[in-house]
């Protein structure tokens, strides 16, 4: 309805600004649009209305009132298909008309009233489909926009590349080393890019961004296009756990463009799923977070944030500094334990429940799971009684993060019970006086360590006396 609507306002508008030019070859009746309307108003029937709309496209050619007339009559009649076929023969038939629609759509277009040039050539479209600029302009249309052209809306900004980049490609026909029209030429090629990946043509898309880097091989957006093309190959290959191949494409999207974050951030998670390459990914993933924070990173504060947390979490798992990689190792560690333990295996499980404290020396409640494993071990008593006051001492110091209050207190309860009752079964032995001057040792270690430098440093100070003495 809206072309219909512009259709009749454009007939009104030419239909009085280009009255028809009376000529030898014309019929009489072809000068006056009244004689034609009052015959048409006589006609009751619509068959006959519809022979007289018939002998007036014949006899009167391009006259633009004539069809005015006529249409707005089936109009009133209630035929609306009729009347804009005959709206749409009278302007077809208009010399030139189309092509100055054309030519107001290319003016516009100059002055960068991208809507306006598009509703131009709609009209121009709807008037005259078959025209080859029409037609040329609308087919390059859907091939840039496949999916925006069949909304009722097109977006302004991808409209604003559309008319740009078909000019550049006009201006570089007249003169190929215009810069100028090159980068817009090329913003218009990865825009089509971009539609061609929407609807899933992702061959044609990256021959299409291959293409803009051949032509301007220091382009960055084409190298940014190019880069996340080669990465969606990657992804390919990783959800399907082939992380070697993955990798390779992750490194040929870091040679395209080297300072890509994504690109660094990928090549680190291929790597930390490939055994043995831990550090290395580590150490990718450093090299990300390096470049995130140079100044001549060039990223937005959403895409900032999104790489900091890929890193932050990507290290978690590869950094064995890191406190989290520590606590997940560990974790591990007390999971192998528990499982041994089930099968009673309990020397496996005391050297699992040993390497997660190398991780995390200061749980509390690991130290209590050991003493509670030790406590059935051969000759293990005497260091149960120690990882029992460990675990008693640092369940007070340093309590986990989260751990319920009660359960906290129960587990403490539970370390001072039971270390008191080993104590009290072999109180007076010899490796109980061991043991216990070892657990006081470590939980005073920094009063012992004062203690051994003051003593060490009395002793030092009056051997260097008695040597002085002894010269004299």
């Amino acid at each position: 309805m809206r072309i219909l609507a512009a259709l009749c306002l454009l007939v009104a508008f030419l239909g009085a600004s280009l009255p028809a030019a009376p000529s030898a070859e014309e019929a009489p009746d072809c000068r006056s649009a009244s004689r034609w309307e009052a015959a048409a108003r006589r006609l009751k029937s619509d068959a006959k209305l519809v022979s007289l709309l018939g002998k007036a496209t014949v006899e009167c050619p391009g006259n633009l009132p004539i069809a005015s007339v006529l249409g707005k009559l089936l109009l009133e009649r209630n035929h609306p298909e009729a009347a804009a076929g005959t709206l749409r023969a009278g302007l077809a038939r208009t010399p030139g008309l189309i092509e100055t629609l054309l030519r107001a759509a290319e003016a516009e277009a100059v002055l960068k009233n991208h809507r306006q040039a598009f509703l131009l050539l709609s009209v121009a479209r709807a008037i005259g489909p078959n025209h080859p600029h029409v037609r040329a302009f609308f087919e390059d249309l859907r091939n840039f926009l496949p999916l925006s052209v069949r909304r009722e809306e097109s977006d302004d900004p991808m409209l604003r590349v559309f008319f740009e980049g078909r000019r550049a490609r006009e201006r570089l026909r007249k003169n190929p080393r215009n810069q100028e029209a090159q980068r817009r030429l090329a913003g218009y090629l990865l825009a089509q890019a971009r539609a061609l990946v929407e609807t899933g043509k992702t061959e044609r898309a990256e021959a299409l961004i291959g293409r803009v880097l051949r032509r301007t091989p220091r382009y960055r957006p084409a190298r940014e296009a190019m880069v996340e093309r080669i990465i969606e190959g990657g992804n390919y290959h990783f959800r399907g756990e082939n992380y070697v191949e993955a990798l390779k494409r992750y490194r040929e999207a870091a040679r395209t463009l080297p300072d890509s974050v994504a690109a660094q951030i990928r090549i680190a998670e291929a790597l930390q799923q490939i055994p043995g390459k831990r550090e290395e990914s580590r150490q990718v993933y450093l090299k990300a977070r390096a470049l995130i924070q140079s100044s001549s990173h060039r990223a937005s504060e959403e895409d900032r944030a999104e790489f900091t947390l890929a890193i932050a979490e990507g290290l978690t798992h590869v950094d064995s500094n890191h406190p989290i990689y520590r606590k997940r190792s560990a974790l591990r560690e007390v999971a192998r334990a528990e499982r041994v333990t089930k099968q009673g295996r309990l020397k496996e499980a005391v050297q699992a429940y040993l390497k997660a404290l190398e991780w995390t020396p200061e749980d509390g409640g690991i130290h209590s799971s050991l003493a509670d494993t030790l406590r059935y071990v051969e000759d293990g008593w005497p260091s149960a009684i120690r990882h029992y006051g460990l675990a008693a001492y640092l369940l007070k110091s340093k309590p986990p993060d989260g751990m319920d209050a009660e359960k906290l207190k129960a587990l403490i309860r539970h370390a001072e019970r039971e270390g008191a009752r080993l104590e009290k079964s072999h109180t007076g032995t010899l490796a109980y006086i061991r043991a216990k001057f070892f657990l006081t040792l470590q939980e005073r270690r920094l009063e012992a360590i004062f203690f051994l430098i003051v003593f060490g440093s009395v002793l030092v100070f009056l051997w260097r006396s008695k040597t002085d003495e002894a010269e004299d």
